[in-house]
């Protein structure tokens, strides 16, 4: 036997973070591409939800506080789906840019989207990125209510309000929040069960 017939040995490959190619910081293009659709659906359900809200906070704040949720829609949906970090600030950019022409520029929007994902993304982090448990469902609802609280009351004037409508308000927006959150990984969950396989994680 020779020695060029000797079997080739080949070094052994790495595993990489939770059998993902890559590991868990690399982005297919149909990941990136899902996200931005993600995105974009969050603002034409965003642009309906706050012309909804105008209207209704002619009648009652009360009222309107639920329809400041879809932000953080967006974020759990796009995380339950694409489990990657960065997944929920790509949706969220994503849908702070396309809304613009709906609403106009207005930085705000961009650091209230900003505040939103990153509300998500530790929640996904906390669920180790696979589909969000309802325990941080429950911590981006909770940390996404308090920012729109003190948005609330310094912006919108809540201080000014009488205790009841001020307990009402939030009460409605923080409930909103979880529910916002929570139909995040509902529809996340249908698709999956549909066969709806976005990334190559677990």
């Amino acid at each position: 036997m020779h020695m060029n017939d000797a079997p080739e040995l080949t070094q052994p490959t790495r595993p990489t973070q939770a059998g993902r190619p890559g590991g868990v910081w690399h982005w297919t293009t149909r990941e990136l591409l899902v996200a931005a659709t993600i995105g974009a659906l969050g603002a034409a359900l965003t642009a309906a939800t706050k012309a909804a809200a105008t209207a209704l906070y002619a009648i009652s704040p009360v009222l309107a506080a639920p329809m400041t949720g879809t932000a953080l829609f967006v974020g759990v949906l796009a995380a339950s789906l694409i489990r990657r970090p960065g997944a929920a600030l790509v949706a969220g950019a994503v849908a702070a840019i396309v809304v613009t022409p709906f609403g106009g520029f207005n930085p705000r929007n961009l650091v209230a989207a900003a505040v939103v994902a990153i509300a998500v993304e530790l929640a996904a982090l906390v669920s180790r990125y696979r589909m969000l448990t309802w325990y941080g469902v429950l911590l981006a609802a909770l940390l996404n209510g308090a920012f729109l609280l003190s948005i609330h009351w310094l912006v919108w004037r809540m201080s000014q309000m009488v205790p009841a409508l001020q307990i009402g308000t939030a009460v409605s927006l923080v409930g909103a929040q979880i529910v916002w959150a929570a139909l995040g990984v509902v529809v996340a969950r249908m698709l999956a069960r549909a066969g709806v396989h976005v990334s190559t994680s677990r």
